[in-house]
């Protein structure tokens, strides 16, 4: 194939993957392994690994979504906090990228990857890069996180930059059974419950940060209830 047939087939295409195309895209387009070869020796285009090909001499940093994904093997995709950041999450920064594959499936290890070995590991969403869905996403982020405070902060800015809706994280978090930050949510739920004992007797109300995005009418509700008491206490004192 000639390269100005070559660079037709991968323009539109890699301007949607940020730079980068994958060998078997390029197969798929007739570019074979000498193809590529060729524009690499005259120095055109860039291998960043056994599957992923720079055609752009500028890449886009989310570029390296792709390669992470193709580098790691069948089946792979972004997963926690990367999968948030391809889905809009905006101001969070992690050094590792963050992939998914099926537990028992060959995997390769990729630099400035974290691979995560996952049991039934259910179809990637959306389009563009493969990745995990949302609330399924942030769930998997702060069980990946390296401490309660990261947790947290990753599932509060989700909800509130309406990456992922409150009910589906909190209908994802349901599913987790053996993750030490469960507690994360059980604690929105023990909140709940001594607040609507401590209206009778408090003017104090618990409400917690991921409480508040995740759960938001039912603590108002009880700021509400509170602040009525509150108003008929000071009318009865008068």
């Amino acid at each position: 194939m000639r390269r100005r047939e070559r660079l037709a087939a991968v323009h539109d295409l890699a301007h949607d993957q940020w730079g980068v195309v994958s060998r078997a895209q390029l197969l798929s387009r007739g570019i074979d392994r000498y193809d590529v070869r060729n524009e690499v020796a005259a120095g055109r285009w860039r291998l960043l690994g056994a599957r992923t090909v720079a055609v752009q001499s500028d890449l886009d940093p989310r570029a390296s979504w792709w390669r992470a994904v193709w580098e790691a093997g069948e089946a792979a995709r972004l997963d926690g906090s990367s999968a948030l950041l391809a889905a809009g999450l905006r101001h969070w920064d992690e050094a590792l990228l963050h992939v998914s594959v099926p537990r028992g499936s060959h995997a390769r290890r990729v630099h400035g990857v974290r691979l995560h070995h996952v049991s039934g590991l259910e179809p990637a969403s959306g389009s563009g890069v493969p990745r995990s869905r949302p609330e399924i996403a942030a769930v998997r982020a702060a069980q990946w996180a390296t401490t309660d405070r990261q947790a947290m902060t990753v599932l509060v800015m989700s909800v509130q930059q309406r990456v992922v809706a409150p009910h589906r994280l909190a209908d994802a978090w349901t599913q987790v059974t053996r993750n030490p930050r469960r507690r994360l949510l059980a604690e929105v739920d023990d909140a709940l419950r001594d607040n609507h004992l401590l209206i009778a007797g408090t003017l104090t109300l618990r409400i917690p940060v991921l409480g508040l995005r995740l759960r938001p009418v039912e603590f108002m509700d009880q700021v509400e209830t509170l602040v009525r008491r509150a108003q008929m206490q000071k009318e009865r004192a008068v």
